[in-house]
């Protein structure tokens, strides 16, 4: 009996390190939840840069060129245990350009089930579609570049609060789990954890869980847009990268396309992180 019960112990401690395994999906869940990096004052400081390239006439694509000056933006901690409205208990992000003094905020309850996004302020929800058609694409995406924050969010110097709820991430941070994300009618982001990459930090490599955003629009699946944030449950945002392409090249005179096409790709890099 003895026997018996010191390995069904061991037994116990073994599944408890393990974890146990999601019924559906078959993912081993851990015991413990590590999460994302939510800590008092912790700031962090993202360079973001803008390419645009060409493909020619028998679709090869020519060498990226610098869309405009590269970015640097401005995350920080600035309460965690923030209240608005009838919410409590939630962390507050500050959003700035470093060469600027507008500020948004953002306000996220970070439970042990998921990130979430409750409400923010300084912009109205509006998401660019890039298969809208522009007079003039590069007019559109500088804008695009010059108001993209790391998170995906719009800027704007509007001091307005809107209450939006938005899983960001759903714990544990496993590979092989999804999760959606609505904002509209007919409009939604499928979020999956495609897998584990070294990313370089402060010449160090760090692990960062490779999470791929699929656009789905009114009109269905949406092929251009490529998005992947490389996140770390010590550094956080490592590095997003979007890139979108196949933009028809347009101009007034030709509001339909020149029969021309381009790539545009962006990448937010954190470049320093400090708390």
């Amino acid at each position: 009996m003895k026997f018996n019960l010191a390995i069904l112990t061991l037994i116990v401690v073994f599944v408890s390190l393990l974890g146990c395994k999601d019924p559906k999906t078959g993912i081993v869940i851990p015991e413990t939840v590590e999460k994302y990096p939510t800590t008092l004052n912790t700031e962090w400081e993202y360079e973001t840069a803008s390419y645009v390239a060409k493909y020619d006439k028998n679709g090869n694509l020519g060498n990226d060129s610098l869309l405009q000056p590269t970015t640097h933006s401005i995350l920080k901690i600035s309460s965690i245990n923030d209240s608005i409205n009838e919410e409590k208990n939630l962390v507050r992000f500050d959003f700035s350009y470093k060469s600027e003094s507008p500020i948004v905020n953002h306000w996220y309850r970070n439970s042990n089930s998921t990130f979430e996004r409750i409400a923010f302020s300084g912009y109205s929800e509006v998401w660019v579609t890039p298969k809208i058609r522009k007079s003039d694409p590069l007019i559109f995406l500088k804008h695009l570049s010059r108001n993209l924050f790391p998170d995906g969010i719009i800027f704007s110097t509007n001091d307005s609060a809107y209450f939006s709820k938005k899983i960001i991430l759903q714990y544990p941070l496993v590979v092989g789990k999804s999760w959606d994300v609505f904002y509209a009618k007919d409009y939604f982001i499928s979020k999956t954890i495609v897998g584990k990459r070294l990313m370089i930090f402060n010449g160090t490599n760090v692990e960062c869980f490779d999470i791929k955003s699929i656009y789905y629009r009114g009109n269905g699946l949406d092929r251009q847009t490529d998005e992947h944030d490389y996140i770390s449950l010590e550094y956080g945002l490592v590095m997003r990268e979007t890139i979108i392409d196949s933009l028809p090249l347009t101009t007034v005179e030709n509001p339909y396309g020149t029969g021309e096409f381009l790539r545009y790709k962006s990448t937010s890099t954190l470049i320093r992180k400090s708390n």
